[in-house]
């Protein structure tokens, strides 16, 4: 069984930045974005509920922890707009922005708990960090217009992302191994696979094993935060090395090296092609503080 647990993961961390950095004009999303006519959402009244779930201010300065399951959903001291975009936005489309967002939500933290009852979290035991992030959407939904009468709606839009391809000659990837052994530390991927870090020092490289090339893809986009869509057409799984270009040794007022530049797929057969990726911007037309749990 893998346990759904997601501790400081990156690519969330990435999202929450990027929707806290959104400059909002207003605090209910007047503008553009909200004269595209789709109707306001509230949480499905049928939608599951936790069993307990606590919203608390948090002033004292702790660090921040973003979790998710096997058990419960759990975010300490971070900003209520975190929880928002994760409860509204797909993570196919988390790309977007977060509009009409007012200030106090967006710079004061909160305790934000919400426990599973038995027999859902039961239920939801075997499911990757992926499908338990769907399952407890509509939860936190529900959640947020209890206790703070959120209203919203969605726009949809597109935003710079990746399109990973086959190469000029096509695929050099070796099929899956199924009797591979395996070095270690490897780790096991939910969605199916196995994944060797970077280890530093001269091995600059990850390592996949048994990995579809849509799972490499949403790995990839984890790395970054930008959306990474998989244009092989590939269905098999597949044993690989991705090395990585050395940015150890570059100079400070350099660029940060993009996507294409820090991957070296050629050898595989594979390419990064910059595309517009359908996203959704996030309009908030009402929120109240929460009320008391």
């Amino acid at each position: 069984m893998t346990e759904p647990v997601v501790r400081n993961c990156r690519k969330l961390l990435l999202l929450a930045a990027g929707w806290m950095a959104v400059t909002v004009p207003s605090a209910f999303g007047q503008g553009n974005a909200t004269q595209s006519g789709a109707a306001p959402q509230t949480a499905n009244a049928a939608a599951q509920a936790f069993e307990v779930a606590t919203i608390k201010p948090n002033k004292s300065g702790t660090m921040s922890l973003l979790g998710m399951g096997p058990t419960e959903y759990r975010a300490i001291y971070w900003p209520l707009g975190v929880t928002i975009g994760i409860a509204y936005v797909p993570e196919e489309l988390s790309s977007g922005k977060l509009l009409g967002l007012p200030d106090w939500a967006k710079n004061d933290k909160y305790d934000i708990v919400g426990k599973l009852d038995e027999p859902i979290a039961e239920a939801w035991k075997n499911l990757t960090p992926r499908q338990w992030r769907e399952k407890v959407r509509p939860m936190l939904q529900a959640l947020l217009v209890e206790r703070c009468k959120i209203v919203v709606h969605t726009v949809p839009t597109e935003v710079p992302g990746y399109e990973l391809v086959l190469g000029k000659h096509g695929s050099k990837l070796k099929d899956a191994d199924p009797n591979a052994i395996f070095p270690s530390p490897i780790v096991s991927i939910p969605e199916g696979g196995k994944i060797l870090p970077n280890r530093g020092g001269m091995d600059h490289k990850v390592r996949y094993f048994g990995v579809s090339m849509g799972t490499f893809a949403r790995r990839l986009s984890g790395m970054t935060g930008v959306i990474v869509q998989d244009g092989t057409g590939l269905t098999g799984t597949y044993d690989f090395d991705v090395p990585l270009r050395d940015t150890e040794h570059r100079e400070a007022s350099e660029p940060r090296p993009t996507l294409p530049e820090l991957l070296e797929l050629d050898e595989l057969g594979l390419e990064l092609k910059r595309v517009k990726v359908p996203a959704e911007d996030l309009v908030i037309d009402h929120i109240e503080r929460p009320s008391e749990n």
